[in-house]
């Protein structure tokens, strides 16, 4: 298991010693946020997580490691269709139709930005509903990203095919960063993902069961930065060719 504890032994053993520019933890979790940011893992995508709304709140904070959402709350229990997550833009124009008594059947709309909550000045993804007052569970397909390792127990979020390109990867990262200061993160990405270990990797990455669905094709899951098309295809088709889903229900 690739344990917080295991991965900054694996960067002593890499080091010969302990880090001296940051704690051996300090940089496992910096190499795992740059694991996330170097390629379009797809065990990352498609997730699920549920949001409880209350009449009395219009605002919930999502989980810090969430980095993008779908284009939809999915409503298991209800009759109705999902509730539209549109930009800010469109969702502030359809606020003010609403609230000018322009057409009068309406369904709860929403939309997500992100913003520091209270006294935490880390930056978070929201999710706004309007109106307020509606009570129900809904589930938001998301794009997971590095969840931090503070516990020496605490387990890194890798499917065990990809595990071992993984600790290469912290290996490489903490030797770069501790014996090579001015590394090129850019340069060290092309490296790894040139050679077998990185190409093994995105190779597994793909077999991952589960990492694209039909669901969040038919709803607009935004895969990275590249938003499925229900029908099939990315708005950048000729990367994800071989992924194809049919039209959502209509």
């Amino acid at each position: 298991m690739l344990t917080l504890r295991s991965l900054t032994e694996s960067v002593r053993q890499e080091l010969g010693r302990d880090p001296a520019r940051s704690s051996a933890e300090e940089l496992v979790n910096e190499a795992g946020a740059a694991w996330v940011d170097a390629h379009e893992w797809q065990y990352l995508r498609a997730r699920s997580l549920t949001i409880d709304l209350v009449p009395t709140e219009s605002r919930y904070a999502l989980p810090d490691y969430v980095e993008d959402v779908a284009t939809s709350l999915d409503r298991p229990n209800s009759v109705w269709t999902p509730i539209p997550i549109y930009d800010f833009p469109t969702f502030s124009s359809e606020k003010e139709r609403y609230l000018a008594s322009i057409g009068r059947e309406f369904q709860p709309i929403a939309t997500s930005y992100f913003a520091t909550q209270g006294s935490d000045d880390a930056y978070r993804l929201f999710i706004e509903i309007f109106p307020a007052g509606v009570t129900e569970t809904v589930s938001l397909d998301y794009t997971a990203g590095w969840k931090p390792l503070n516990k020496s127990a605490d387990t890194a979020d890798i499917p065990l095919p990809l595990q071992r390109a993984f600790r290469e990867w912290v290996r490489r990262y903490a030797s770069g960063r501790e014996k090579q200061p001015q590394m090129n993160i850019d340069t060290m990405h092309q490296t790894f993902f040139s050679g077998p270990v990185g190409l093994n990797a995105m190779k597994k990455d793909g077999m991952v069961s589960g990492a694209l669905t039909p669901r969040a094709a038919a709803s607009g899951m935004y895969f990275g930065k590249r938003k499925l098309i229900a029908g099939g295809g990315t708005t950048n088709s000729g990367f994800y060719d071989r992924y194809r889903w049919y039209s959502a229900p209509r």
